[in-house]
C-alpha cells in the first residue's frame, strides 16, 4: 500500500472506452463538483457523443449523479473506495489514535498515504475551533510543501524519493520550498527528528506537524499530522502528541498488518 508506480506500470491509452471513462472521472474535483457534458468535452477532449454515452453509462452505474444538464460522482464511487482493503485497515486502525490526538490539540488531524508523489488524505477529524485547514478526505495535495508529504518523502527510499523530486517543486505560497537542495537539508532534518513541519507552505496562515506511521519492516504506510492556524500550533508543543499518535499505529499496524 502507498507505493509509488514504477516507469513500467501500465497505463490505459487515453482513446480506449476505460480511457474515456477515467479522463470523464477525472475531470471533476474539489473545485469543479459538478460538469456538464460541454464541460466534460473541453477538459477531457473526447467527443461529444461519446460523452453523451458515457455519462448515460456511468449514471447508469451509479457511478454518476445527474442533476438536470450536470453532473457530479457518484455514491457507488464511494461505495467502491471504502472496499480498498489496506487503506480501509490502515483508517480503522489510525482512528483511536487519531480522536485522541484531536482531543489533546483541539485542531485538525489527518492521515496521509503516499500515492503517485503526493499525499492522500485517508482521515480528517476537524478540530473545533472555527478555522478550515486546506484539505479533504481523499483530496490531493504535494508532497514537498505539506508536512504530511514531508514526512513521507523523508521516509521513502531512496529511488522513489528521487523520483518524486526528480519533478518540478511548485510553488503554493511564497513559502513553498522549491530549490532542491534546500528540501534536502529540510529532509534530512526530518529524518533526524521524526518529524516534519510546515510553515505556509501550502496555505497562508496555517502550519502543519507531522510524523510517519510504519508498518512490519520499517515500510512506510503514510502519516500523521495536525494543522492549524500559525498563531495556535507551534512545533514544540505539537511534536510530542503527533510523534506518540504515529507510534501507536505504528504499534498497531505492526500487529495487524499482516494478518490482512
Amino acid at each position: 500500500m502507498g507505493d509509488l508506480p514504477s516507469d513500467g506500470d501500465a497505463v490505459l491509452p487515453p482513446d480506449s472506452v476505460l480511457g474515456k471513462v477515467g479522463l470523464i472521472l477525472d475531470a471533476f474535483s474539489a473545485e469543479e463538483p459538478t460538469l456538464g457534458v460541454s464541460e466534460l468535452c473541453r477538459v477531457t477532449g473526447v467527443p461529444k457523443a461519446t460523452v453523451f454515452r458515457l455519462t448515460r453509462d456511468l449514471t447508469a452505474l451509479g457511478m454518476l449523479d445527474r442533476d438536470g444538464s450536470r453532473y457530479r460522482l457518484g455514491l457507488r464511487l464511494f461505495e467502491l473506495g471504502s472496499l480498498v482493503h489496506r487503506q480501509r485497515l490502515l483508517h480503522d486502525l489510525a482512528m483511536p489514535f487519531l480522536q485522541d490526538l484531536r482531543a489533546r490539540t483541539d485542531e485538525t488531524v489527518h492521515l496521509g498515504i503516499p500515492a503517485d508523489g503526493e499525499v492522500i488524505y485517508l482521515a480528517r477529524l476537524a478540530g473545533h475551533q472555527t478555522h478550515t485547514a486546506p484539505s479533504r478526505i481523499a483530496g490531493r495535495t504535494p508532497m514537498h510543501c505539506t508536512a504530511t508529504g514531508k514526512a513521507m518523502l523523508a521516509n521513502l527510499p531512496d529511488a522513489l524519493r528521487a523520483e518524486v523530486l526528480a519533478k518540478p517543486l511548485t510553488a503554493e505560497t511564497p513559502y513553498t520550498i522549491v530549490v532542491r537542495s534546500v528540501l534536502d537539508q529540510e529532509l534530512e532534518r526530518v529524518r533526524a527528528a521524526g518529524f516534519a513541519v510546515e510553515n505556509e507552505e501550502l496555505a497562508l496562515q496555517f502550519r502543519s506537524v507531522a510524523a510517519p506511521v510504519f508498518g512490519p519492516g520499517g515500510r512506510l504506510l503514510g502519516a500523521v499530522s495536525v494543522t492549524g492556524p500559525t498563531s495556535r500550533i507551534t512545533a514544540e508543543a505539537t511534536a510530542g502528541p503527533v510523534r506518540a499518535a504515529a507510534a501507536g499505529i505504528s504499534d498497531a499496524a505492526a500487529v495487524r498488518w499482516e494478518l490482512a
